[in-house]
């Protein structure tokens, strides 16, 4: 997971936090007017990187004006999944 990244003329930074769970009872978001993605640290790795796609996905869908796209958890969670498949498979191959 990067540290940044830039999208569409943005930076969005990530963050792990320790109390997120506590705060907002998430285990990540994505704060756009911040340009920021926190995410719970502690949890196993496969658990965060599956919310930190999902987050992503808010972030792409936040600065391209995908409102209807933004409000459906259930489409962020399922563009956020094929993302990360996408990768793996793609991992070690030419």
């Amino acid at each position: 997971i990067p540290k940044q990244f830039d999208i569409l003329g943005h930076t969005v930074e990530i963050v792990f936090r320790d109390d997120l769970l506590d705060d907002c009872e998430c285990h990540g978001r994505f704060i756009a007017s911040r340009n920021l993605i926190e995410l719970q640290s502690g949890q196993a790795f496969s658990f965060t990187l599956a919310t930190f796609w999902h987050e992503v996905m808010h972030a792409i869908a936040t600065h391209m004006g995908m409102k209807d796209i933004n409000d459906n958890e259930e489409q962020i969670d399922k563009l956020g999944q094929g993302v990360a498949q996408v990768l793996k498979t793609k991992r070690g191959k030419a």
